[in-house]
């Protein structure tokens, strides 16, 4: 995430006081462990928090003057995105085509794009969108973002105008990320046309990203996951106001088989090319061993 240490205009200066060290500080975690919501075998928790900035109640604040739950939705449709992504998968696979794997790419992003269509046409979806294409990158410029030991960016895909029955008349444009190890990010921009209730525009770049990665198809019937997903939104809205959250770490899980680990980051200075851990805070096998 690129913060910035200062600002060219003073609306921004609630993000832009934080400064490069605040990095350093996000990853301070705190271990919640807590069951978000159980429905037969399945259940979902939240195992960690980050703290020590407030970025994610900060972009709320924005876009609603102050309340996590108004952007609940974009968090919601998002999630029903990951469990469908996890029911096209068996086992403890990784959600990457094996071209990608093999780093054969070829026509990589072709085949990402024809994927996700299947996924998006699965007869269980409710999800509605307006287009699916590749979103091109610039090779150089993603080696340049790369951290080091951290896996190369494969492919990207655009999801235009994504609306949820829970909001069919908001559209998200949803971009996907495909690294080399299977993770998927998803970048959440918020509309920067958006204005909040007290006049002031969203910082341009702000929103949020969901880095996930599944390991088996819940069980849960699809209505059931959209209940499931609704519950990880609401949660994570609460979150942002019990703590002084930055991201929001958890997992999904059938009995003692995890279905994906997910980590919801705010972003506020543009999304760019870089990979982004579940994985921060460790120790989530041991949650899901101690709910199974």
């Amino acid at each position: 995430m690129d913060l910035m240490s200062y600002s060219a205009n003073p609306q921004y200066d609630a993000v832009a006081i934080l400064d490069p060290r605040e990095l350093q500080k996000r990853i301070t975690c705190q271990a919640i462990n807590h069951v978000i919501r159980t429905i037969g075998t399945s259940k979902n928790t939240i195992a960690f928090v980050t703290m020590s900035t407030t970025l994610t109640h900060t972009i709320c604040e924005y876009v609603n003057g102050s309340n996590c739950l108004a952007l609940a939705y974009i968090i919601q449709m998002s999630f029903n995105l990951i469990y469908l992504a996890a029911a096209h998968y068996s086992g403890a696979q990784d959600e990457i085509l094996p071209g990608a794997r093999r780093r054969d790419y070829g026509d990589i992003h072709g085949e990402y794009v024809d994927w996700w269509t299947s996924v998006m046409g699965s007869s269980a979806n409710n999800l509605k969108y307006d287009a699916i294409s590749s979103l091109a990158f610039d090779n150089e410029e993603e080696i340049l973002q790369r951290r080091d030991g951290d896996p190369a960016l494969v492919s990207r895909v655009l999801l235009a105008g994504v609306a949820g029955t829970h909001s069919p008349n908001t559209k998200q444009d949803i971009i996907i990320n495909h690294f080399a190890d299977g993770n998927t990010l998803l970048h959440l921009p918020i509309d920067e046309s958006s204005t909040g209730k007290r006049g002031k525009r969203v910082p341009p770049g702000s929103g949020f990203k969901i880095s996930y990665t599944t390991r088996s198809k819940s069980r849960l019937s699809y209505s059931k996951q959209q209940e499931m997903s609704g519950f990880i939104a609401a949660a994570w809205a609460a979150a942002s106001k019990a703590y002084d959250m930055t991201d929001f770490i958890g997992f999904a899980q059938d009995g003692y088989n995890a279905n994906f680990y997910y980590r919801i980051i705010p972003e506020v200075r543009g999304f760019g090319l870089n990979y982004e851990s579940v994985d921060v805070c460790g120790g989530m096998g041991d949650f899901l061993l101690e709910r199974a």
